[in-house]
């Protein structure tokens, strides 16, 4: 049985149902508050005196369509709607809120606190303005000017990692719209801020996640189409400018009422397909980008959370220096509450590098206006600065356009015998391929800068083969350099030949189960790994100190009448060659690390994590290397399955007495009860069942083969200089003893240089940053 009815328009908008102008109170749960909320207002966007009036075929039909698992209500029927194209050729929808969430927000004056947007987008990321698309931050008058454009990166987190990362960018907006005196932020700063949630597919996203965004207003269930008559949607824009924010506990906070909450405008972009991280870049650069045209861009993860004032810390940085491109802050290992996850050795060694990369190797690039790689989890750029040039050729160039290449185009899938595996690898960084572009840009002379003061604080890896799986990427896009480790010489001749022969049958059972097995499949056998590798370190660490002792009783029993105060005995004793190249070893790494970071007032982890740290280096030299070799043809990123397709909703053509282009779409009959499923379904307690998938590897021939010779090549030239330096050694006078000489000068001469690079930081940040005295955190 069919039903017509006629349903007022607002201008420019789309019909409502009859579900949708209904409140539902007969549920068994509060929606955003503990407390009972009141009724809501009348939604005066709904004029009854409009004259815009459209006749609406409406057909009832039964789904099953639901949040979660078991949501105490579900949506039971349909509507189908006769919905007219914009421009003739394009579905975007405006959805009136559910009825829950308009009584409880305090503006209701605009429709982008009424009124979802949906958007069918049926173009892809590089011609997305070309095919007259657009947004609807760019519609609203008087024009809005884009400050900051910020985005969120996902695939498959849930709601406690989406939470903790928006919840605290929602912190800064509301700092930024604090600073009264400031010229460009104010109370209503909101409106020069663009948060940009991109999910890598809509098959993989987390429901959980999506019922976040729900509950924020941000997305509808139901109103998503695969097709548009005959053109496949490639992605979902809503946009809704939100004034809820919802903590990691799950706690909704309002504004108005909590002062860390200002209304926020909120892109989300749901890609129809699974596409990596960096072709949801390319919406959020090459789609939204040049729509918007923000000044800044700023990069997240998701499970990422910056500091309550990072992000304005970061835009101050490019805001004084005209000369800045990209900027990144510091990189925190979450640590738990009362530093608990640090018992954890893995996560206490990851803990204690990041710190020393942030304490030595940022702060020294920086002085040269140079960061090998700003990290996509946390750092921003200049807009301007990444857009391209063309050369004299005629050619587009410049960072993007490199960036991008990374990519793998569909088009370019047909030639697989011309794939250059050393330049796929090299992508799998892209990050610092970017970074490159943006210093050697043509005629340009941008800089590149590190902000101590802006600190984002991350989860970590908890074990080892999450840990193996992230660092293989970076180690074979050389986003890593080999850790320093200290060398000690022989002691205990018996003792050592044992644990030389365990440490080459460890040796040889990497690379067994580097090149056969899955990693997810391995993690025992790597743990027993690491333990006997640390047993091993503990006897190298107390060997080196052991000889540090005899290398002073040799230097002071070469003296008839030692005098420790006099210099005599201090140059025999710095004589002594094996313990002068030990102390000079330790010295320069470990002392350096404790003097940098007392210089940063930051030592902590010096006392918490330096011995996980020190006792997990073979981990990072050896495992993490052979594994990044033995799988150097596996050019994906490790955690991207490949999803069955299932049956698309479709957006029908169909006849028009007007003329004017129409499609049939398929509604919710009711949003709200949608909306009361989806805030269930966030209240509900995340599963631990996380399942990892393979991807189904192409051209899986050719790319092991290319890793055969590559690890070959490793292998052999490291066998030959072992047996050059044996052969040439003699007991007079000992090669390797030269060699390694040259080795530990040559890092101490770069420890040196990486600590001169901290001092120049350090002093330039005394004037330059006002928050360099600021030691609270």
């Amino acid at each position: 049985m069919q039903n017509h009815q006629s349903i007022y328009i607002p201008e420019g908008g789309n019909p409502l149902s009859l579900g949708q102008q209904s409140y539902i109170q007969n549920i068994q749960e509060p929606p955003i508050q503990e407390k009972q909320l009141p009724p809501p207002p009348p939604n005066k966007n709904f004029n009854s005196d409009d004259s815009s009036i459209l006749n609406i075929e409406t057909e009832n039909e039964n789904s099953r369509q639901h949040w979660g698992e078991a949501p105490r209500v579900q949506v039971r029927r349909n509507n189908k709607q006769r919905i007219v194209l914009k421009d003739g050729k394009h579905l975007v929808l405006e959805c009136p809120i559910p009825t829950d969430l308009l009584g409880n927000i305090p503006r209701n004056d605009s429709r982008e606190f009424t009124h979802m947007r949906y958007t069918a987008c049926t173009s892809g990321p590089d011609d997305f303005m070309q095919k007259g698309f657009s947004l609807r931050q760019a519609e609203i008058a008087p024009p809005r000017h884009t400050e900051l454009f910020i985005v969120l990166t996902m695939y498959n987190e849930d709601k406690g990692l989406l939470a903790r990362t928006f919840h605290g960018v929602v912190k800064n907006i509301a700092h930024l719209c604090s600073r009264k005196k400031s010229k460009v932020w104010g109370d209503e700063g909101w409106k020069k801020i663009v948060v940009c949630i991109v999910a890598d597919g809509r098959e993989n996203i987390e429901q959980s996640a999506l019922a976040y965004l729900a509950a924020l207003g941000v997305y509808q269930y139901g109103v998503v189409v695969g097709k548009v008559k005959k053109e496949t949607v490639n992605a979902h824009i809503f946009e809704y400018t939100t004034q809820i924010s919802i903590d990691h506990s799950m706690r909704f906070k309002t504004f108005g009422e909590d002062s860390d909450v200002v209304p926020v405008q909120v892109l989300f972009c749901l890609k129809e397909e699974n596409a990596k991280k960096i072709n949801s870049h390319r919406w959020f650069f090459n789609a939204f980008g040049p729509i918007l045209k923000p000044n800044i861009c700023v990069l997240i993860d998701v499970g990422t959370e910056p500091g309550p004032k990072s992000i304005y810390h970061l835009w101050k940085a490019f805001d004084v220096d005209a000369s800045i491109a990209g900027a990144c802050g510091e990189i925190v290992t979450m640590k738990g509450k009362g530093w608990r996850k640090l018992l954890n050795p893995i996560v206490a060694a990851q803990n204690f590098e990041y710190k020393m990369s942030n304490i030595l190797d940022k702060p020294f690039e920086s002085v040269f206006g140079y960061i090998s790689v700003l990290p996509g989890a946390f750092s921003a750029y200049r807009y301007i600065a990444l857009q391209s040039t063309f050369n004299d050729k005629n050619e587009e160039e410049g960072p993007l356009v490199s960036y991008f290449k990374g990519e793998i185009d569909d088009k370019k899938k047909e030639d697989k015998k011309k794939e250059n595996m050393f330049v796929a690898n090299m992508y799998l960084a892209e990050d610092r391929i970017l970074c490159f572009e943006l210093v050697a840009k043509r005629n340009c002379s941008w800089l590149l800068h590190y902000v101590k003061s802006s600190q984002a604080e991350t989860d970590v890896p908890e074990d080892v083969t999450g840990l193996i799986r992230q660092r293989r990427r970076c180690i074979l896009g050389l986003a890593l350099s080999t850790p320093d480790a200290p060398w000690s010489p022989e002691v205990g001749s018996g003792i050592f030949l044992v644990l030389q022969y365990i440490y080459l049958i460890l040796i040889i059972v990497q690379f067994v189960f580097a090149l056969g097995h899955r990693i997810q499949g391995s993690n025992k056998a790597y743990t027993i790994s690491i333990i006997f590798f640390g047993l091993i370190m503990i006897y190298m660490l107390f060997a080196a100190f052991w000889l540090t002792i005899k290398g002073i009783d040799v230097g002071v029993g070469s003296l008839q009448n030692p005098d420790f105060k006099s210099t005599a005995t201090a140059k025999a004793v710095l004589g002594n060659a094996t313990f002068r190249d030990i102390i000079l070893s330790l010295v320069s790494t470990y002392g350096l690390y404790l003097i940098a970071s007392l210089m940063m007032f930051d030592p902590w982890h010096m006392l918490t994590c330096i011995l996980q740290y020190i006792i997990l280096l073979p981990f990072y030299v050896i495992i993490l290397n052979i594994y990044a070799f033995c799988n150097i043809h596996d050019v994906s990123w490790g955690n991207r399955p490949e999803t069955a397709k299932k049956l698309k909703e479709k957006a029908t053509d169909v006849d028009s007495t007007s003329g004017i282009p129409t499609v049939e779409v398929a509604f919710p009959e009711d949003v709200n009860v949608v909306y009361q499923a989806a805030v269930e379904e966030i209240r509900r307690k995340p599963s631990k069942d996380v399942t990892i998938a393979t991807p189904n590897q192409k051209r899986e021939d050719s790319r092991r083969s290319f890793r055969t010779k590559v690890v070959l090549s490793w292998v052999f030239s490291n066998i030959v200089l072992i047996t050059v330096i044996s052969h040439l050694s003699n007991p007079q006078n000992s090669v390797i003893d030269i060699y390694l000489a040259i080795i530990l000068w040559s890092v101490a001469g770069l420890a040196g240089f990486r600590f001169f690079g901290t001092l120049t930081y350090l002093i330039f940040r005394l004037f330059t940053d006002p928050n360099a005295l600021n030691c609270k955190k």
